[in-house]
């Protein structure tokens, strides 16, 4: 369900990239900055929905993990 709203949403298929700021109607909003985000942020963007540890940010999900291993 989430890849499918990214895939109809938020993928720019025209210009590559994605949307980094969409409104509640999935409109492109530029208030944050115009333009594509950085490839971190669209890294994060598709890996915290599948990580129950990561909150709002993959970061503490990897320390967590990183912690457990004994690095």
């Amino acid at each position: 369900m989430f890849m499918e709203y990214l895939d109809e949403k938020v993928i720019d298929r025209k210009n590559g990239s994605w949307f980094h700021q969409l409104d509640g109607t999935n409109q492109l909003k530029e208030t944050v900055w115009p333009g594509k985000s950085d490839l971190y942020h669209a890294l994060q963007a598709t890996l915290i929905p599948y990580n129950q540890n990561a909150g709002l940010s993959i970061a503490p999900a990897i320390n967590k993990i990183t912690l457990n291993l004994g690095h």
